[in-house]
């Protein structure tokens, strides 16, 4: 015998109503997780520079952050910035990192920094050995040359910018004469 059309919807309604429940019950999405970022100690092109570096950072707004990885990212974070203030001068900063779990997705990871003291730039004195030691061009590039301007003190922390001061005319050089 075939069941009549009225207990076929009322079958039909109780499982939506089971589906409804249940799908209330599961998360639609993942909740994204979010990690605030205090850094204390240091400001500017430093601060930016130890963001750029930082694991945190780059995971703060993923959906799969648990206590285990956060802990590993906490980890990290101390050689991270120690390494992001390195290209600076800052050889032999202190770093201590803490997180904190806010709720379920969130945490606030704290950074306290103590650059330590600059290594100082005096000088760059450039020589170019081998055969092109004889050439001109290299000759004239790596005569004592100031890479900062009249103005700015005599000594000064060693700066990705300083650096390039000092290389670049010479990559520049070689590639001509390559």
């Amino acid at each position: 015998m075939l069941p009549s059309l009225t207990s076929k919807s009322r079958r039909r309604a109780a499982c939506a109503g089971v589906l409804a429940a249940l799908c209330s019950v599961m998360p639609g999405s993942p909740a994204r997780a979010d990690i605030d970022i205090q850094i204390n100690g240091v400001d500017g092109e430093l601060r930016r520079n130890v963001l750029a570096y930082l694991s945190l950072e780059r995971y703060k707004g993923r959906d799969d952050l648990d206590a285990n990885l956060v802990e590993r990212l906490q980890e990290r974070a101390v050689r991270e910035a120690a390494a992001a203030l390195r290209p600076f001068g800052y050889y032999e900063a202190k770093v201590e990192a803490s997180v904190e779990k806010i709720d379920e997705t969130r945490w606030r990871a704290r950074l306290q920094i103590d650059t330590g003291i600059p290594v100082m730039m005096q000088d760059v004195i450039l020589r170019v050995e081998g055969p092109a030691s004889n050439i001109l061009r290299f000759k004239s590039y790596c005569a004592i040359r100031p890479c900062a301007s009249a103005s700015d003190s005599i000594m000064q922390p060693t700066t990705p910018s300083k650096i390039l001061c000092a290389e670049l005319p010479l990559h520049s050089a070689s590639s001509k004469r390559s």
